[in-house]
């Protein structure tokens, strides 16, 4: 990705031959020190991404939004098994580095090193990102990633991989999507020839990226918007659930700033680095233990087979991803309401369940992440009266 020519004086593109590598490392070497549980998003696209690469998606009954960008690299780690949650994981944690990098480089570049230095400072410094969307393996620092990619390459007047750059980016939040179209156009018109490349990048933007959004949806559950309606419910939360959308939506990106940023920097940085010490790692080393143990859970209820022509799949809530996960079903099949008969993976912490009817079949893991199995078949499971 070299630039011959540049958009504005002193302006060059970012060394991405050491800085990509580097990001990727960074995020493997995250791993093992950072809590790597993956959150309820990531989970679903998972299971997308390996329905995918069996030919068989299903997004019915899914309480998450199909995303396209995230669902398809899954769908390339699809074939590494079990070691697809730390790929991911390591993708998404690269982008929060590259993106930070970015954000460095072109504040430089526009406003000098003290602006740099403030800019990224306010990005790595925001909750958010400090939490959750790092530590769970969200997409969003990636689609900032890409917008920042699509800037550098911008301002060294590489106009169409800058499309090409935004509609990666439209793949991970749509609202992206208008923009690039907008900006698509513009190169177009603005090309002093108008060449046929620029004209098949504008209908590309214009075409693909909506089709790689909706299709999958109209396909595999034959309703077309049925992410647009996932997102509104009330499990989802976020500002499409207040009376103005829009305001809600820049209201609630004002409140990741920090106001004055270079007053208040410090105070910030203290309460993120303490609610994350607090909360998030503790959260994420839970999840992940609990994913480690669910095998054993699954074996404790007889395997897989057992656990699956039992009945009705119920887990405790925001778990029912990776209890699909391991039992290979789709998220339709996990809800977190049991019926009359069938299997519950509970845990320690999360709200009971009505499980009139059945039977404890024991308990695996330790005291901070403990599954609490229950069953209503007949069958006698080895070592169910003991826990692990």
């Amino acid at each position: 990705m070299s630039a011959p020519r540049v958009g504005i004086p002193g302006h060059h593109p970012l060394r991405y031959r050491r800085w990509l590598p580097l990001s990727v490392s960074l995020a493997a070497l995250s791993l093992p020190v950072l809590p790597d549980g993956l959150g309820y998003d990531p989970w679903s696209w998972m299971i997308w991404g390996r329905e995918m690469d069996h030919g068989s998606l299903v997004t019915a009954g899914a309480a998450s939004a199909f995303k396209p960008l995230p669902a398809f690299v899954d769908a390339l780690m699809a074939p590494f098994g079990s070691a697809a949650g730390d790929l991911w994981l390591a993708c998404a944690r690269a982008g929060v580095v590259i993106s930070a990098v970015l954000v460095y480089h072109l504040a430089k570049a526009l406003g000098g090193r003290a602006a740099a230095v403030t800019a990224t400072a306010g990005w790595l410094s925001a909750k958010q990102v400090a939490g959750y969307l790092t530590l769970e393996g969200m997409s969003e620092p990636l689609c900032a990633a890409f917008v920042l990619l699509a800037v550098d390459a911008h301002l060294c007047r590489h106009r169409r991989l800058a499309v090409v750059l935004g509609a990666v980016a439209a793949l991970v939040r749509i609202e992206l999507w208008p923009f690039v179209a907008c900006y698509a156009a513009v190169t177009f018109f603005t090309e002093p020839r108008r060449p046929k490349t620029v004209l098949v990048l504008v209908v590309a933007v214009l075409a693909v990226v909506p089709a790689a959004w909706f299709l999958p949806d109209a396909v595999s559950s034959g309703d077309l918007f049925r992410s647009v309606v996932r997102a509104t419910q009330e499990s989802q939360g976020g500002p499409l659930l207040t009376s103005h959308p829009g305001l809600s939506t820049v209201a609630e990106g004002a409140g990741m700033f920090v106001w004055p940023l270079v007053a208040l920097f410090v105070a910030d940085t203290t309460i993120t680095v303490v609610t994350w010490v607090h909360n998030d790692w503790v959260s994420g080393v839970n999840v992940q233990q609990l994913a480690t143990e669910l095998p054993i859970a699954v074996s404790k209820l007889g395997g897989r087979h057992a656990a699956v022509t039992c009945g009705t799949i119920a887990a405790a809530p925001l778990q029912n991803p990776a209890v699909a996960w391991a039992l290979d079903v789709t998220l339709g099949h996990v809800g977190i309401s049991p019926s009359g008969h069938g299997v519950v993976f509970a845990t320690d912490g999360q709200p009971p369940v009505h499980t009139h009817g059945y039977r404890s079949v024991g308990t695996v893991g330790p005291p901070s992440a403990r599954w609490a199995l229950l069953t209503t078949c007949g069958t006698t499971f080895a070592g169910a009266a003991s826990g692990h």
